[in-house]
């Protein structure tokens, strides 16, 4: 299944270095979530950067 993660350039270094971290936040929300936000298809994202390619198992 690949799902899709955009991020800004020095970011997606990191992960391609060290793997994806868990973060944490309300994003606007009144609930707290954590995790790695991945999107189903490529484009659904708001945040101009990099988008990368991720195969989930």
């Amino acid at each position: 299944m690949l799902r899709y993660h955009t991020t800004a350039r020095d970011t997606a270094d990191l992960i391609l270095a060290e793997g994806f971290k868990d973060g944490c936040g309300r994003y606007m929300t009144a609930n707290e979530y954590s995790g790695v936000w991945l999107a189903n298809e490529a484009g659904e994202s708001d945040i101009p950067g990099v988008l990368r390619g991720v195969r989930v198992a």
